[in-house]
């Protein structure tokens, strides 16, 4: 059986021949070309019995792309797919997912879809907007959503099961700026003495600690703790390596953390605390405090875990362990005198 990968260059290519031959695409099971001495025809292959089914004759003017749309809804017809079911649908494309995109993301993926009724069968925009008003007042997660409708949409598209969606092309509901925000004194203190002996409350207290991200804190395992260092499994699956300073260590509780519910657990603790914050504004804070303490600008990148680039990451090996010891420890008194505990 000869395979090929089918594009509208080595389509227009193929040379007729005296004996007829089929090449099937590599890209699309099922689907090839059949060239003769006169003719060039696509076709597809269904059924136990494999079955060959014309699609169409070849001709310059259309493109490969929607001929083999055609042949998708052919062979969904012939396998009894065209009336897929939107549970199907969805489960179909979140298995997908599971093959090239992060455990975390895929999560995200359901949750929302799990919120928004997409029935293929008749796709409205004013109807996604209206169900997207779930999430009014919360832009970032309104825009979240938006973006799972529309890639679930795309791969609906690209399977066939539909013929194009309202949300092709489209931009999200809302405008975001880049965060600037940062916790003044007062209410960084006070975000400490609103945390409880918890498990929550001890990820909050690293977070403010250390200033790194939520996901690398969560992930801590009872390996990355040695006697006088921290490690932290950062983007790229790469190490930030930080000092573990006394507060640090003190908070270490419940290692590896069994937690997932962070949506319930930052509600509930914004309604007890009154400061209005997202937990990566502690990282940001962390490094504006920092500065302003007369740390040096690389020493606050190596505690972010930030690489450098140019010159600096290929000769630049030193650690800085002891510059970010002493940073890490004026941050720490710092935390001390704010959030008024002992030494």
């Amino acid at each position: 059986m000869a395979t090929k990968n089918l594009t509208d260059l080595t389509v227009r290519r193929l040379k007729y021949a005296d004996k007829t031959v089929t090449y099937w695409d590599t890209n699309l099971k099922g689907f090839g070309i059949r060239v003769g001495k006169r003719t060039k025809t696509f076709v597809v292959m269904v059924g136990t019995d494999r079955r060959v089914i014309t699609v169409c004759r070849y001709s310059d003017e259309e493109k490969l792309k929607d001929i083999r749309t055609r042949a998708k809804r052919l062979i969904l017809q012939e396998t009894g797919k065209s009336n897929l079911k939107v549970d199907d649908a969805q489960k179909e494309f979140l298995d997908s997912c599971k093959k090239r995109l992060k455990l975390a993301t895929v999560q995200q993926y359901k949750s929302y879809l799990d919120c928004i009724d997409l029935d293929l069968s008749h796709l409205s925009k004013p109807d996604i907007m209206r169900q997207l008003k779930k999430w009014e007042g919360k832009p970032t997660s309104q825009n979240y959503a938006y973006a799972t409708a529309r890639a679930y949409l795309n791969w609906c598209l690209d399977q066939g099961y539909i013929e194009t969606h309202p949300l092709l092309g489209g931009k999200p509901p809302n405008k975001l700026t880049s965060r600037s925000r940062v916790l003044s004194d007062d209410e960084l203190g006070h975000v400490w003495r609103c945390t409880e002996d918890n498990t929550y409350g001890y990820i909050l207290r690293l977070l403010i600690l250390t200033g790194q991200r939520r996901s690398e804190v969560w992930k801590l395992q009872p390996e990355d703790i040695k006697d006088d260092t921290i490690t932290f499994h950062t983007k790229g699956d790469k190490i930030n390596v930080l000092p573990l300073t006394p507060l640090v260590k003190l908070n270490l509780v419940e290692i590896p953390f069994q937690f997932n519910n962070w949506s319930t657990a930052k509600q509930r603790f914004d309604t007890d605390c009154g400061v209005d914050f997202r937990l990566h504004d502690l990282r940001r804070t962390l490094a504006t405090k920092l500065a302003s303490l007369g740390v040096s600008v690389i020493t606050v990148e190596r505690i972010l875990g930030h690489s450098c680039g140019g010159v600096k990451a290929i000769y630049n090996r030193y650690s800085y362990l002891p510059e970010m010891k002493e940073a890490l420890l004026i941050y720490e008194e710092h935390i001390r005198k704010l959030a008024l505990l002992g030494a």
